[in-house]
């Protein structure tokens, strides 16, 4: 094969596009209103509670006080284990529960994930992570067997670029009770819950289509932030809409970062292209010696 620099170097934008569109990503989910959003559209604690109260009141909130940041602070997103690699969240915070009045905290992860079939199932990644951050707590928030102060613990997934059959859709795991023999007594296990929420497809998100909120919910929103082209002017709207403040850096891509993109595109387009057409020849092939089977066996019967 002909060495092409040209390629080497487009292939290098495309992987400084994808690190800083991973860093853009990061920065908007670590927004403060974002996140009260995101929380009231998934998780039952938040339901019916605005989101002004949720992110002054309840992320990483102190009793009686609120809080005015843009910004969480966040919690330390790796987790060191002697018997494994280091495991790094992308967002990982706490937020009080509403109606205690006391510090009671709810620990949140909130990933955003670009391929929806990684090669194995979204959903048992994301419980690997719930069981990650249940083991954390153990001589961290509780010692010893003081397993009633475990704290609840949540992984939000959002799937950017989702395939046509699973856009604009959200999906919740939970941890609940089955009585199989005798009878049901109380008891407090909610513990564990993973949402996954699945986007517009990437060529969708910039379409007025999606952008009704009583229908799509949080959806329109992070159509409009997550987007890797961004359309400005119904960035603008839609943030105003839901009362989100975005930091210049995270509100547009420069010229030569829609430029990297596009060959970005083209390189998974034509990567695309060029599997389908290796499963064209390869069926080819099988048919071609099936042929020559054929054409053998019919010789021999000819003699």
């Amino acid at each position: 094969m002909r060495f092409d620099p040209s390629q080497i170097t487009l292939e290098a934008d495309a992987r400084e596009f994808i690190r800083r569109y991973d860093a853009r990503c990061k920065r908007i989910l670590s927004n403060r209103m974002v996140l009260a959003h995101l929380l009231r559209a998934t998780m039952d604690e938040f339901a019916g509670i605005e989101a002004e109260e949720i992110a002054a009141r309840y992320i990483e909130g102190v009793p009686g006080k609120e809080m005015d940041s843009l910004r969480i602070q966040g919690l330390r997103n790796e987790r060191d284990n002697p018997n494994r690699n280091a495991n790094f969240y992308d967002v990982i915070f706490y937020a009080l529960k509403p109606g205690t009045g006391e510090s009671i905290p709810i620990i949140i992860n909130v990933e955003a994930q670009g391929d929806t079939s990684p090669g194995y199932d979204l959903a048992n990644r994301g419980v690997f992570y719930l069981g990650c951050m249940i083991a954390d707590q153990k001589d961290t928030v509780f010692q010893n067997d003081r397993y009633d102060d475990l704290r609840k613990v949540c992984s939000i997934w959002i799937c950017t670029d989702p395939p046509k059959d699973r856009a604009d859709a959200i999906e919740c795991y939970t941890l609940d009770q089955h009585v199989i023999l005798g009878t049901p007594r109380p008891h407090c296990i909610d513990k564990l819950r993973l949402v996954i929420v699945y986007l517009s497809r990437e060529a969708d998100k910039n379409s007025a289509k999606n952008d009704d909120a009583d229908k799509f919910g949080i959806i329109p929103l992070l159509n409009a932030c997550l987007a890797r082209t961004v359309n400005k002017a119904r960035q603008e709207r839609i943030t105003e809409r839901y009362r989100i403040q975005l930091d210049p850096e995270d509100r547009d891509m420069t010229a030569g970062e829609q430029i990297i993109y596009k060959h970005y595109r083209e390189m998974w387009e034509l990567g695309e292209q060029i599997k389908e057409q290796g499963e064209q020849i390869k069926e080819l092939g099988e048919q071609n010696k099936a042929l020559r089977e054929n054409v053998k066996n019919t010789a021999k019967l000819l003699k």
